[in-house]
C-alpha cells in the first residue's frame, strides 16, 4: 500500500504540539467517547488513532475532521485506502470524503465505509469514489463508534492514502444485505434481492470491467436447491446452488462489456430456489466484491 500518500499526515505520525491529535486533524468526541494516538501496536509507522465508545445509548466514540481541503476534479476518479479494524466487530464505524466547490462551499458527502461489521484485525481497505459535478477540492471525516448504534469498543484507523486515478483492480467495501424469503415471490425464477453501486471512471468504448463476488447463500430445505447469480444490466454472473440449511460460500465472477460510460452500475444479487415456496437466503459482506478493469 502507498501509506499516506497523498493525505497531509494520514499515517497520524506528527503531533507537534504534543496535544494528543495529530497535526493537520481536528478532534470531536461524542457522549462519553474517547480518542487518542495509538503508539503501542500501530498498524503503519509509529503511530494509528483510536476511538473509544462506552455502552449505553447515544453514546460514541468520536471523528477526526481533516483540515486542508484537498484538490480534486469532477472528471477524475480517488481510489482511498486505509488500515483499519475494532475491538467490537458490531461498532458503527464510518469513513467518509465530504466534497466542496471552487469556492470551498461543502456540496455533498459520500461514505467511503459505512460498517456495523468491522473486522477485528488490523485490514487494508480500500474504496472508489467519483466527484460530483462542480466539486474542486475534498477533505475526509473519519468516524470510529457512531451514537446510533449501542456497541461498546474501541476502532483503530492508520494508513490513509489517495491516488488520483482508478486501479486496475479494487475490493469495494459495501456489501449486499441479507435477503431470507421466497425469492421469486412463489414462482421458482431468478429475482433481483438485493444490491450496491459500483464506481466506475470514464471507460473507453471497447471497455471490459471484471466483476468477482464472494457471497453467501442457503436453503430452507434440504429437499430444494437455492440458488444465486450477480447482474449489471443484462450481464449475468455464473450461478451458484446449495443444498443447506446453513450459509454456505457462493463465489461468482462474470466479465461485463461497460463501452464508454462513467459513474455508478448498479450491481444487483439474484436469488430463486427449485420450488417457488421455499425460502433461500443470500447475503453478501463488505470487501467481497472486487472489481477488475481489464480494459479500460
Amino acid at each position: 500500500m502507498s501509506g499516506e500518500g497523498g493525505i497531509p499526515n494520514g499515517s497520524f505520525e506528527i503531533d507537534a504540539d504534543s496535544d494528543g491529535v495529530p497535526d493537520g486533524w481536528t478532534k470531536n468526541l461524542y457522549p462519553a467517547g474517547g480518542g487518542s494516538l495509538e503508539t503501542t501496536s500501530p498498524m503503519h509507522g509509529a503511530a494509528a488513532y483510536k476511538f473509544i465508545q462506552q455502552a449505553g445509548p447515544g453514546n460514541g466514540g468520536g471523528d477526526l475532521d481533516q483540515n486542508d481541503y484537498l484538490a480534486c476534479s469532477p472528471s477524475l476518479p480517488l481510489t482511498f485506502e486505509w488500515l483499519h479494524y475494532a475491538s467490537a466487530a458490531g461498532m458503527k464505524n464510518i469513513v467518509q470524503v465530504r466534497w466542496f466547490d471552487k469556492s470551498k462551499v461543502y456540496l455533498s458527502t459520500t461514505d467511503l465505509y459505512n460498517s456495523t461489521s468491522n473486522p477485528t484485525s488490523a485490514t487494508w481497505m480500500t474504496a472508489l469514489a467519483i466527484p460530483p459535478a462542480m466539486a474542486q477540492f475534498f477533505k475526509l471525516r473519519i468516524i470510529g463508534g457512531y451514537t446510533d448504534t449501542d456497541i461498546a469498543g474501541t476502532a483503530y484507523f492508520d494508513g490513509f492514502g489517495v491516488l488520483r486515478g482508478i486501479p486496475r483492480s479494487g475490493a469495494l467495501w459495501q456489501g449486499i444485505t441479507e435477503y431470507y424469503g421466497e425469492p421469486g415471490g412463489g414462482y421458482p425464477t431468478f429475482t433481483d434481492r438485493g444490491s450496491v453501486s459500483i464506481p466506475l471512471p470514464s471507460l473507453s468504448a471497447t471497455s471490459l470491467v471484471r466483476i468477482s463476488v464472494v457471497g453467501w447463500l442457503k436453503t430452507s430445505n434440504t429437499s430444494f436447491t437455492a440458488y444465486m447469480r450477480f447482474r449489471i444490466g443484462t450481464w449475468y454472473s455464473s450461478e451458484f446452488s446449495a443444498e443447506s440449511v446453513s450459509y454456505v460460500v457462493a463465489p461468482c465472477t462474470f466479465a461485463v462489456p461497460i463501452p464508454g460510460l462513467s459513474g455508478s452500475q448498479t450491481l444487483y444479487m439474484q436469488l430463486s430456489n427449485e420450488d417457488g415456496g421455499i425460502y433461500s437466503g443470500g447475503k453478501v459482506d463488505p470487501g467481497k466484491i472486487v472489481v477488475e478493469i481489464l480494459n479500460p
